[in-house]
């Protein structure tokens, strides 16, 4: 089966030797296209394009859906290379951000019940375009799957899905080619809450940051509640994972990164202290874990130790680690922009 479009507009419906042209001018439902890349001249049609059904899962069983299950586990995920966006906004960023589609998985009937407010599907032109344009942009060797309401509640890992998710191959970054342009970064240090860190990536792209180091080995950067949380900005912002806070260190020391330590208390107000970041003088706010704080090895690492002044003394002993990094990283983009005006 062969659907075409003449060189006149006209679309038409190929099937063995018979042609039927087609009224409607909009066929997004069709899903499983690949664009043919032939041209030709004249009445011919230039643009052929080959179909191939989408998949149909409604077994509980299936194979595909016990897979999807398992790459909920953060290690199953990085032996594979792969992460799962759950959403129309998240699948539109992912597919905004240039990451290669492996998966497309859609459920109508939860769409219809619980697809995203108008605001999250701006990506894909409002809320009633959703559904038509999802399979649309997906190159042919993508899997096409439509699930029933069970299968895909059973994949899903959040409590009401929408009925859309894709899985993708994770972007990969390195210490070595991260680029300070504007020698702003932000350092999270034993972050454990995948939420904590998807906000503080989230604040992190807002205040204009070449990127995030994500110190510690239980950090998963691409949980699905850290990129429900950054809105997406896991997929932008390069978000380099390192291991242990030595190779972190050392790595800032060779770069010449000035260290600004996030401490509860005892620090400079980050109001008064230089946080001032240029490309040629770049500086990094290290947050540490909301529970202990940073260790010995990032104090003694530190140029300078901050602080954020509170008021509510003995009421409240510290402010949650993605607020306290909001406020630092646009204390710092604040400082920056002022002393290059």
């Amino acid at each position: 089966m062969i659907f075409g479009e003449c060189s006149t507009g006209k679309r038409y419906l190929k099937q063995r030797s018979s042609i039927f042209f087609l009224d409607s001018t909009n066929l997004n439902h069709i899903s499983g296209i690949a664009v043919l890349k032939d041209q030709f001249s004249g009445g011919i049609p230039h643009k052929l394009i080959a179909m191939t059904p989408p998949m149909e899962i409604q077994s509980l069983s299936n194979a595909r859906a016990k897979r999807l299950v398992r790459l909920r586990k953060s290690r199953i995920r990085r032996s594979e290379g792969v992460l799962i966006a759950e959403g129309a906004r998240e699948v539109g960023r992912a597919r905004d951000a240039g990451l290669v589609p492996l998966e497309l998985w859609y459920c109508h009937g939860l769409w219809q019940s619980n697809g995203s407010p108008a605001e999250e599907t701006a990506d894909w032109g409002g809320e009633n375009q959703v559904e038509s344009r999802f399979f649309d942009w997906a190159p042919p060797h993508v899997s096409e799957i439509h699930a029933s309401e069970a299968v895909f509640r059973k994949v899903a890992y959040h409590r009401d899905p929408e009925g859309i998710l894709g899985v993708f191959e994770a972007p990969k970054h390195t210490l070595d080619t991260l680029q300070l342009d504007r020698g702003r970064l932000l350092v999270a240090v034993g972050t454990e809450k995948p939420g904590n860190l998807g906000a503080m990536v989230r604040s992190a792209a807002a205040a204009g940051c070449d990127g995030v180091l994500a110190v510690g080995a239980a950090v998963d950067v691409f949980n699905p509640n850290a990129i429900r949380n950054s809105t997406g900005a896991v997929f932008q912002m390069p978000v380099v994972e390192v291991e242990t806070d030595d190779e972190a260190v050392a790595w800032l020391h060779n770069q010449d990164i000035r260290v600004a330590a996030a401490l509860a208390e005892g620090g400079t107000s980050c109001f008064d202290a230089n946080m001032v970041a240029r490309a040629t003088a770049p500086l990094a706010v290290v947050v540490g874990p909301e529970h202990a704080g940073l260790g010995a090895m990032w104090r003694d690492a530190a140029d300078v130790a901050i602080t954020i002044p509170t008021v509510t003394h003995g009421v409240v002993d510290s402010l949650n680690a993605s607020v306290a990094a909001g406020v630092l990283l646009f204390e710092m983009l604040r400082q920056s922009e002022g002393a290059a005006s």
